[in-house]
């Protein structure tokens, strides 16, 4: 799950080609396939850097066309791999009890409330810094929309 430009992060071509490599050698190491899934903020380049390198691989890679297939991918995968840029993504991989591989990107500014959603997620075991392997473990999906449900309940019964 790639992400984009935004006011905090940036995935120039070069950032993207490094990336593009680093997971197709985690894939080919694990003799694994790709699916592959861009945001409407990817950048044109970044698109065009990665996808010259990872389309070499077993896999399929969104061209854009249709619905974003995105949710198919995450009940297909083994191993979700999603750039730092996207709280909403991150929060949907984490969703899966999947393990969640949160890739760099090029910071503009201090990551602030990203920093803090990677760190409670790595805290909960679900998501981890991509080291460049897809070495699997397990966790319980987390289930914010339960989470906050209950807690809004408790806040109503407390009045």
């Amino acid at each position: 799950m790639v992400g984009g430009a935004s006011a905090a992060f940036d995935l120039p071509p070069a950032h993207a080609a490094d990336l593009a490599e680093r997971i197709a050698e985690a894939v080919a190491a694990a003799k694994g396939s790709l699916l592959l899934t861009y945001s409407r903020r990817t950048p044109e380049a970044a698109k065009a850097a990665m996808t010259e390198r990872l389309s070499a691989l077993p896999g399929w890679i969104w061209d854009g066309e249709g619905d974003n297939p995105l949710f198919a991918m995450l009940d297909a995968a083994d191993h979700i791999l999603v750039t730092e840029d996207s709280a909403n993504m991150a929060a949907e991989a984490a969703s899966t009890g999947k393990p969640v591989h949160i890739l760099p990107m090029v910071a503009k500014k201090a990551p602030g409330k990203f920093a803090r959603l990677h760190a409670d997620l790595q805290a909960r075991g679900a998501a981890r810094p991509f080291d460049g392997a897809l070495t699997p473990w397990t966790y319980a999906p987390l289930d914010e929309t339960e989470r906050a449900a209950r807690a809004i309940l408790t806040a109503l019964q407390t009045r």
